[in-house]
């Protein structure tokens, strides 16, 4: 049996410069499918400038259940590429 991760606890954090923004934009456009200036407006939406970092909580990304499955293979795919997967 599966289990599924209620999306509403799950948000990711990215934390760096440009560089790391227009890097997380690939990832995020690469892993859910989504548009390029969907994709930026939406990090850009969740970015505090101040302090360079991003939360985007995963229900404005993805609109189903998560199975473990599929959260490890996003989680994979950021850590990669030197981010993190915060879960609260």
């Amino acid at each position: 049996m599966n289990q599924l991760l209620t999306l509403s606890y799950l948000l990711l954090t990215i934390i760096g410069t440009a560089t790391r923004k227009l890097q997380a934009i690939k990832v995020l456009k690469d892993l859910f499918g989504t548009g390029l200036k969907e994709t930026k407006d939406l990090v850009d939406m969740y970015t505090d400038d101040k302090s360079n970092v991003t939360k985007i909580p995963m229900k404005k990304l993805y609109t189903e259940e998560l199975d473990k499955e599929t959260m490890e293979n996003i989680e994979r795919q950021f850590k990669y590429n030197g981010f993190e997967i915060e879960i609260k």
